[in-house]
């Protein structure tokens, strides 16, 4: 179920260790106390982690020594506020990690190459990038990590877990070496996501039975939606989704097809791992503290308030091997109030997605889309859509229906984006099969720039 490890057969062996068990779980209940730090003592958490990775960072390596002082680094300079000197270094860019790989690594004198494992990824964004991580203090954290989410959402590895994903159809016990031992071994079937259709998925889950399902969550709609149409249900106990956002209309339509089962997300990427895990009581998520800064920021580099949306920028606070901080990974989110959960972790109350995903207006202005999905399965005869605006600014709403569109149906369409963006050109074209791409993720809307 864990998607994001380096160098699974070194994962395994250490798992295999009373003593690395011991240290993952002496890293996870350490993150479980900073689940109830006040914000100020997170803060102060925080700063002693930078302080060290800036010391690390500087001495290490050739680039970020260039940019730290820069930024008004001085080391071993007890006087200057992490914090404070962290807002002057500017964001790390895509372009960054690709034409500076060599000089930004940050290797200690005594690590070799059998140390480190390297992370590729496109992120969805056509800019492949490329990460390198120290394997055992990675492994270590992403495990501790993923315990704190098993433990969150209280699941039970004995049972049953269907996965549909990129992976080879197999069958085995055991949902990770590290459960096993901690839990005991639960079937594990696994799924190709792409070889077989929504509706044999959907059959194939009735005859199986799992308890949880891991899935990207708009497969997981579509199976429930099949489900709903033929009148059944499958009753899971919850559903885990990855590699996309997930809507209000998918969470609705999975509740009522999975016997109530909740879609559990969680915010992470290929370059840092672990960014925030979904509430135990609510939909939103909250940040990973212990591990990571995340900074929402407008396009001036000013935070932003609670409910307005902005651009994220990451730092790992254990990047060691290629420091990582103030990484724009292109994501679009808004701040939360505190949550009344107990967890007093940040709140990221919404993922908009990436910037590709904000619609542009006529004035230069970018603006999250809205979400679509529930209005859209009112007018029940379509089964599909997909939003592009494309460079010249218009707007086209690609939709699958059942029958051609009434006059009425398409103006109801045209308005639920005018009546939010009332200086944009929409236009509604009916297809027969909505181009998706070949990709895992689905983006109900995305603006092309070319």
């Amino acid at each position: 179920m864990n998607g994001e490890k380096g160098q699974t057969s070194l994962q395994d062996e250490y798992a295999k260790t009373d003593s690395f068990i011991a240290s993952v779980l002496k890293v996870k209940s350490w993150l479980r106390t900073t689940e109830s730090m006040p914000i100020e003592s997170q803060h102060k958490m925080q700063e002693v982690q930078l302080r060290d990775l800036f010391h690390h960072a500087w001495h290490c390596s050739d680039w970020w020594r260039t940019r730290l002082s820069q930024a008004g680094y001085i080391p071993d300079d007890s006087n200057i506020s992490s914090f404070s000197l962290f807002e002057n270094i500017p964001p790390l860019l895509r372009t960054d990690l690709q034409e500076h790989f060599v000089t930004m690594r940050a290797w200690r004198s005594d690590w070799s190459d059998k140390d480190m494992f390297t992370s590729t990824t496109s992120g969805s964004t056509g800019v492949p990038v490329r990460v390198e991580k120290y394997s055992a203090a990675y492994n270590l954290i992403y495990e501790a990590m993923a315990l704190v989410d098993h433990e969150w959402h209280m699941r039970d590895a004995r049972l049953s877990l269907a996965i549909i994903l990129g992976e080879e159809d197999s069958l085995h016990l055991g949902w990770g070496s590290l459960l096993v031992a901690l839990q005991g071994k639960g079937a594990v079937m696994k799924r190709s996501i792409m070889n077989m259709s929504s509706l044999d998925h959907a059959a194939w889950l009735l005859e199986n039975h799992p308890s949880y399902l891991a899935t990207v969550s708009y497969r997981a709609s579509e199976i429930g939606e099949i489900l709903i149409s033929q009148g059944k249900t499958l009753p899971l106990l919850q559903i885990f989704s990855q590699s996309e956002r997930v809507t209000p209309q998918q969470r609705e339509i999975c509740h009522r097809a999975f016997g109530g089962a909740k879609i559990i997300d969680r915010y992470s990427c290929e370059e840092v791992g672990w960014l925030a895990l979904q509430c135990p009581k609510h939909d939103h998520l909250h940040v990973v503290a212990g591990t990571t800064i995340i900074e929402i920021v407008d396009d001036h580099l000013r935070p932003c308030p609670v409910g307005v949306a902005g651009r994220v920028l990451v730092t790992n606070l254990h990047s060691f091997a290629m420091p990582i901080i103030r990484y724009d990974i292109g994501d679009i989110a808004e701040w939360g109030e505190e949550c009344d959960c107990g967890i007093k972790l940040p709140v990221i109350s919404r993922l908009w997605g990436r910037k590709r995903n904000l619609v542009k207006l006529p004035n230069g202005e970018l603006r999250p889309m809205i979400f679509l999905g529930e209005d859209v399965a009112k007018i029940q005869v379509i089964k599909e859509y997909r939003v592009i605006q494309y460079k010249s600014g218009e707007i086209y709403f690609f939709v699958r229906a059942e029958r051609p569109l009434t006059a009425s149906e398409v103006a109801k369409l045209t308005s639920l984006v005018v009546n939010y963006y009332t200086q944009l050109m929409v236009n509604v074209c009916e297809v027969s099969a909505i181009d998706w791409g070949t990709g895992l993720k689905r983006e109900e809307f995305v603006r092309l720039e070319e």
